[in-house]
Parts: structure tokens; sequence; C-alpha cells
């Protein structure tokens, strides 16, 4: 701000390219209704001038309250591309206030900015910030012109900065996957690259590899291709993180290439050391030498490509073929007791059974040896009582005689 500057304290004050009353460079005007108010932008944000009378300020005020959550929320999505384009909107001189008038216009400040050398970028996220900063203005212009307590009104200003947020947030979201793919071909030529200086004669030169390690650089390779391939058709269902979180992004992408490509090198040294087999896939194909059928570099770089397209094709072959993993007790597992005998454990079985025998054998005994007793017996005896029986009358003679 130069030395003597006035600012703008009153609506009537607001113009393009003068100081607002925090000192801030006003550079664009979207509504000018003096002495009620006035909506401008800065480089920092969008602000409302309200009436020059207090009581009608303070109820100005009021009215866009309800507004304040959603607005801050528009202001941290586009704050980074208003400062990256308004950069020079702030200059105090009156040859880089013009300069400013051309980076405001998206037509014309395309060549201011290619022949500073500013990033493009910068003129587009620019052009974003004043489209939807000319939205959010509309909004409140709404609320402004409405009466007190219409709610319709309020109603109205909240579904247009939802609009702007979701339309904003769609953006970032596309600009993400942009960003995504970018860094995904980049990350996989930098691996293919990678590989082909390590297979190459000039690594040699350093430390000569031997030969049977040649085709696990190349199969590698086919695992990063596979990745990417793999992330680049699930792409358009995946949920990406907006490009202001973009470290998590890129995480993810680096993440996804080298997995793959440690799974396409995995998977080949599997078939070569016979731990697994497909039967789409001829091992005398992988490995070098002179044999039938001949080895080919283009059956391992496939076959890398389909351990890095398929994310769970090695652990899931690792989990198949139990490496590393004691194998589970079932039906077709035998089990042993160890050497020298049971432990606790078997003796205890042991003793109970012995003990149940004994039970058993005590039990026939004291059986056998119990009294039959009549009914006028008693109680005394070994054999608990039970229910009085009948007595049994004599079979009869079948001759009828009596002795």
């Amino acid at each position: 701000m130069a030395d003597g500057e006035p600012t703008a304290k009153k609506v009537e004050d607001i113009r393009r390219g003068a100081l607002d009353s925090a000192g801030y460079r006003i550079v664009s005007v979207y509504s000018y209704n003096p002495p009620v108010y006035a909506i401008y932008r800065t480089s920092e944000r969008l602000i409302v001038q309200f009436s020059d009378d207090a009581a009608e300020a303070q109820k100005q005020r009021q009215r866009i309250s309800p507004l304040a959550p959603m607005r801050g929320q528009v202001n941290a999505l586009i704050d980074g591309w208003r400062k990256a384009g308004l950069a020079k909107a702030e200059a105090e001189t009156k040859a880089e206030r013009d300069e400013a008038k051309f980076l405001e216009d998206p037509v014309n400040g395309g060549w201011v900015l290619r022949w500073r050398g500013a990033a493009q970028s910068d003129a587009n996220g620019f052009k974003r910030a004043c489209e939807y900063d000319r939205r959010v203005a509309d909004a409140l212009i709404t609320v402004l012109d409405c009466d007190d307590g219409d709610a319709k009104a309020l109603e109205t200003a909240q579904t247009l900065l939802a609009q702007v947020k979701n339309d904003i947030l769609a953006e970032r979201t596309a600009i993400a996957r942009i960003n995504y793919v970018r860094w995904a071909l980049m990350l996989v030529g930098g691996m293919i690259l990678t590989t082909t200086l390590l297979a190459g004669p000039v690594v040699r030169f350093v430390h000569a590899f031997p030969p049977s390690i040649w085709p696990v650089w190349t199969a590698i390779a086919g695992g990063s291709l596979g990745a990417f391939f793999s992330a680049a058709v699930a792409l358009k269902g995946r949920t990406l993180a907006i490009d202001l979180q973009w470290r998590e992004n890129l995480v993810d992408i680096t993440l996804r290439i080298l997995i793959g490509a440690v799974a396409g090198g995995v998977f080949y040294a599997l078939l070569r050391s016979g731990f697994v087999s497909v039967k789409l896939i001829d091992v005398n194909t992988l490995t070098p030498g002179d044999h039938r059928p001949p080895y080919s570099d283009f059956n391992v770089f496939m076959t890398g490509f389909l351990a890095g397209f398929i994310e769970r094709l090695v652990p899931q072959l690792l989990n198949d073929t139990n490496i590393g993993t004691p194998e589970p007790a079932g039906k077709d597992t035998p089990t042993s007791s160890p050497p020298g005998g049971g432990g606790k454990g078997d003796a205890e079985a042991k003793g109970g059974k012995d003990e149940g025998k004994s039970d058993d054998k005590g039990a026939g005994q004291k059986g056998g040896a119990a009294p039959t007793r009549g009914p006028g017996s008693g109680s005394g005896g070994a054999a608990p009582a039970g229910p009085a029986q009948p007595p049994v009358a004599p079979p009869a003679d079948p001759t009828g005689g009596t002795g």
C-alpha cells in the first residue's frame, strides 16, 4: 500500500483498484448498491461491505450469518487457486495494477503469464476462483436483497452454496485423477528404465549380475506395467482424495506400482524354483537354455504382468502352498504322541479308563453277592430296599394229584 493512499471506508468508495478498509487491493466488484451494500473480491477472499447505517449493517450481518459455515468451506477449497492466480493483484504501482487486470482476464492474461514465466496452472486456478467467487456473490445477493426473516431466500442461498461446494469437490477430484495417472506413468516409466539399466551392459561394469537373474528384471518390469493397468481399470470406480490431499494419492499409487513390481519378480521366482506351477505357463519358456520350447522374454514379461495385474495372485499362491506355515491338522493329517509315552493328559486318560473298569467290576461283584430278600426280610443288608413283590405260587401238578 502506497503511503497516503486513501482507503474505501464507505460503500460508495468501493472501486476496482482501490484499497479497502483492511488495506487489501480490490480486484473485482460483483455488486455495488450504495449506500446499502457492496460485494467485492481481493486477493485473499470475497468480502461484503455492509451498509453505511450501523443498524442496517447489523441486520445484514444477521441475515448472512447462517451462510458463514458454508462460505468458510468454499473459501478453504478455492483459497489455493485464488492466491496462486492473484499474487500480482496486490501490486502498488499503476503498471503492476495494469498487469493484474491482464491476469484477471482469462483470455488476455495467458500471454502475460507465459511472458513472465509463470505456470499456466496458476492462470487456470485464478479463472476457477473467479467463477466460484461470482457464484458465491450471487448467493449473498439473494439474502441481502430480501426482507428480514425471509426463510425462502435463505434456503435458496444455502442451496446455491451447496451446489458451489459440490462442483468444487468434483473439479478437485478430477484434478486428483489426472495427477494420479500422471504419477503412475512416471513411476512405471522409471521402473522400466531402472530394470532395463540393471539388465543392460552399462551396469555390468559396476556389478555383473548372473545371467539367471536377468529374466527377473523383465518380470519386475512386467509386474509394474500390470499394476498400472489394474489401477487404470479400477480408477473410474475408485474413490480418491481431492488434489489438496495429494500426498495420500501419491503414496497409494506408489505402493501399488511397487507391489506389482515385487509380485512380478516373486511370481517368476516361484515358477522357476518349482514351488508353484500353473498349467497355462510352461516353465521351460521361462528358463534360459537350449531346450524345447525355447526361452522367451515375452513370456517372462507377460508372467510378471499377470502377477502385477492380479494383486492377490502371489499372496494366494503362498497361502495355498503353506510355505513357511505348519500344515493344519485335519482328517488326513495323522497325529502321534510324543516319544517316550504320553504326558500328563495321557496318564489322566489312562487312569480314568482303569478306574472305570474297576468300578464296573466292583459293581458286578456286589450285584452277585447281594442276597435275595423277600418282603419280610427287613431293611438290613447291602441291597437297597425296593417295592414289595407278590409271592409266586408253585406250578400246578399236571396229574391233578396231591402227592
